[in-house]
């Protein structure tokens, strides 16, 4: 799993969020309960998310999301301010990254009256890449599942809510047709990446990630050897790197390989504008 090598670090992380969780649990119990008229909070994990479910409920809710912009989840330690929002949380949407399995069992027993949802429940599991939401068929079942938990928060507006979700999902289908259509037109399939994340949207528009990171490690020198010898044969110009990716070990890789950087984000939160831009760009460098 791309995720694997950080497992170690997220269980010491997890020490230092129970550690901090008891304090700041207790002290949420203490809030003003005549605050009634908040908007309710719901935590997700990543900015992808966010934008489904604010499409969804549009701003009857609050959305705490714990990956911040340029934060990767291999290497997430939740912030004291994060662990508050947490414990006010009516809802935690989960979406099947590592992280969560770490310490949300612990988070459940500290704190059972928040219900969790996992929005990847309906997905198909075993593919190793937990980046399920760079397939839109696949954002398209996570909205699906969010939209029911979100509807029982608001039955009076049971009806807008519907109508936000048909809308999410077609604007969501338009933009598989629109990749669709933009990489059945491309002679070559295959494009290389620093780190792993494109796996899905490979998948579903058949093309081949080639990734210099495996298993959340850098390759020995045999394998790099022959990928540095696939990308030169193949004349590769270009390497699409992430903001949450090592920056140092990226750059070395693409100056041995005499390539440019370009940079593509995966949790960012305008999903489907950024989805197509991304798509774009791969499809201008296949080879």
């Amino acid at each position: 799993m791309i995720y694997k090598s950080a497992c170690r670090c997220v269980q010491i992380a997890s020490v230092f969020f129970f550690a901090v969780a008891a304090s700041l649990l207790g002290a949420c119990d203490a809030r003003d309960e005549a605050a009634t008229d908040r908007r309710p909070v719901v935590v997700v994990s990543i900015p992808p998310q966010a934008f489904l479910i604010e499409r969804i409920a549009g701003d009857r809710v609050d959305v705490k999301t714990l990956i911040v912009p340029g934060r990767s989840p291999e290497d997430f330690q939740p912030l004291p301010q994060q662990i508050a929002e947490i414990a006010d949380a009516t809802y935690y949407f989960t979406i099947g990254l590592p992280f969560e399995e770490i310490w949300l069992p612990r988070l459940t027993e500290t704190h059972p009256e928040i219900e969790i949802v996992a929005m990847h429940a309906t997905l198909e599991a075993g593919s190793g890449d937990p980046h399920n939401w760079t397939d839109p068929s696949q954002a398209i079942q996570l909205a699906r599942t969010a939209f029911a938990p979100l509807e029982k928060m608001f039955p009076a507006s049971a009806e807008v809510i519907s109508g936000n979700l048909h809308s999410l999902i077609e604007e969501l289908e338009i933009l598989d047709s629109r990749i669709q259509k933009l990489m059945d037109n491309q002679a070559n399939r295959r494009f290389l990446v620093y780190h792993p994340a494109w796996s899905h949207f490979s998948d579903r528009y058949g093309l081949e990630q080639i990734a210099f990171e495996r298993d959340g490690k850098q390759p020995g020198a045999r394998d790099l050897a022959e990928l540095l010898a696939l990308c030169r044969t193949n004349e590769v110009q270009t390497v699409f790197v992430q903001p949450q990716s090592s920056s140092g070990h990226a750059q070395r890789f693409a100056h041995e390989l005499g390539v440019r950087q370009e940079m593509i984000d995966p949790l960012h939160y305008y999903y489907v504008d950024n989805l197509w831009a991304v798509a774009e760009l791969i499809a201008g460098e296949l080879w």
